[in-house]
């Protein structure tokens, strides 16, 4: 009952975040910003929802370690534009990312495998080879966007090597933590 209760009252904080991220970001004329937003949101709620009405039961610090991920990179990252004032705030926010999605996806994967990982050792491996994964399909989507659009979310071959070495360094202390903190 009280996942429930929790579950439901990080998706309202969620939805009210993103609703007053929205509307700042119509107000600045950020729209390509917006459907970023839009589609992240959608994405997210639906996974809460369904979440809901299955018992899928995501660990809630899990669950809000990776909302607050992505506030960060909405809010901070976009809206008040500190991927472009700050160097490290993007590989800060590499190593969260990393960190977070990959013990989420790994918590995703532990409830629909069919049996349980007890070895240290593999869990070890696929928390990191998950976060490894997720950061490089992050950067292909990057270049690709870059690619497409002509828009700037990579800004050299030194900040994507950045990019790669913060996604391993989050998946890395991931695996750590997950190993420590649960197994």
């Amino acid at each position: 009952m009280w996942y429930n209760t929790a579950l439901i009252l990080t998706s309202l904080i969620y939805s009210v975040i993103t609703i007053f991220i929205c509307i700042g970001v119509i107000a600045k004329k950020k729209y390509n910003f917006l459907i970023d937003n839009i589609i992240t949101y959608v994405t997210i709620i639906s996974f809460l929802v369904l979440q809901y009405f299955y018992h899928f039961d995501i660990n809630i610090f899990v669950l809000s370690l990776v909302l607050l991920t992505l506030f960060i990179h909405h809010f901070i990252g976009q809206y008040l534009n500190y991927y472009y004032k700050s160097k490290y705030f993007d590989r800060f926010l590499h190593i969260l990312g990393s960190f977070s999605f990959s013990i989420f996806s790994y918590l995703i994967l532990e409830k629909i495998a069919s049996e349980k990982v007890y070895s240290k050792i593999y869990v070890f491996i696929i928390i990191s080879a998950i976060g490894i994964s997720l950061g490089s399909i992050l950067e292909i989507y990057e270049f690709t966007l870059d690619s497409i659009k002509h828009s700037k979310n990579q800004k050299g071959q030194t900040d994507t090597n950045f990019d790669i070495i913060s996604n391993i360094i989050g998946s890395i202390v991931a695996a750590i933590f997950y190993i420590i903190a649960v197994i």
